[in-house]
């Protein structure tokens, strides 16, 4: 058995992403209402969440609900933070994707 066979079989490792999905909105919410923690620095988790749940699970409809809440918080934060000059589009995309090398932009 395979990697990708074990990952859209295994109960545990579903529910694991399914609830990871939502730690981007919950951190978005946190960050808005009292500042901590960062959720800037959280965006990869948005992004590999999404990706991963799209790999596992099977219905359409699920999908689009979960990456079209992680892209409403991502671009909401995005404009919260574009206030502050606009090297902060390519610096989001490069912590959504690579999240642990520095980021030339800030």
């Amino acid at each position: 058995m395979d990697i990708k066979e074990v990952i859209r079989t295994n109960p545990i490792i579903k529910t694991v992403i399914s609830c990871a999905t939502l730690i981007f909105p919950i951190l978005c919410i946190l960050f808005v209402n009292n500042g901590k923690p960062n959720a800037f620095q959280f965006v990869w988790v948005a992004f590999y969440s999404s990706v991963l749940f799209c790999f596992i699970h099977k219905s359409k409809s699920a999908k689009i609900i979960v990456c079209c809440l992680n892209g409403v918080f991502v671009i909401g934060l995005t404009l919260i933070f574009l206030m502050g000059g606009s090297e902060i589009i390519p610096g989001v995309c490069w912590n959504a994707v690579l999240p642990f090398l520095p980021n030339p932009w800030y």
